[in-house]
């Protein structure tokens, strides 16, 4: 990277995945059955548009680690890190 990027700490909501073979269905269909998983990752930021947020854990010049790309539409809240 060539310029300095800046760092932000940003929850977003995630989707959830059951996790045996066989789900009860009434358990599926209740609130907590529903419920998305929140997430809080930290990252430089490598781009920022109307349609997502791309963050990495690692920058070494022109090459990135740990990316990941969250939609604007998950976002709960963002803070710049210094």
């Amino acid at each position: 990277m060539t310029r300095k990027a800046r760092r932000l700490e940003v929850t977003w909501r995630d989707a959830a995945s059951l996790t045996s073979a066989w789900d009860d269905l009434d358990a599926v269909l209740s609130k907590e059955g529903r419920s998305l998983v929140r997430i809080r990752s930290v990252g430089y930021v490598l781009a920022d548009d109307k349609r997502v947020l791309i963050l990495a854990g690692s920058v070494h010049g022109k090459r990135v680690g740990e990316v990941t790309i969250i939609p604007k539409s998950s976002i709960v809240k963002r803070k710049r890190l210094r």
